[in-house]
């Protein structure tokens, strides 16, 4: 992951994987999950380090329900 830019999966409202590259700074951050829906997305991260913890802290101040979980439990359960 570069540090400039931030990589962010999900489903849309008809099931399809979007994918959606967010300079990953806190206002384009949070400009783009301002457009999501609290009630619909919950935000789920790798850890990687600062940069999880800075889209966890600004989804958690918006008021989303966050999670984060390690790319290990997540390789071994495939």
């Amino acid at each position: 992951m570069s540090s400039k830019i931030l990589v962010m999966s999900l489903l849309n409202d008809e099931e399809k994987q979007v994918i959606i590259n967010v300079c990953n700074n806190k206002t384009d951050i949070e400009k783009c999950l301002k457009k999501w829906k609290k009630e619909t997305y919950k935000i789920v991260v790798e850890a990687t380090g600062s940069s999880s913890s800075k889209i966890l802290y600004y989804a958690y101040q918006l008021g989303f329900e966050v999670y984060q979980v390690s790319g290990l439990s997540i390789a071994s359960s495939l």
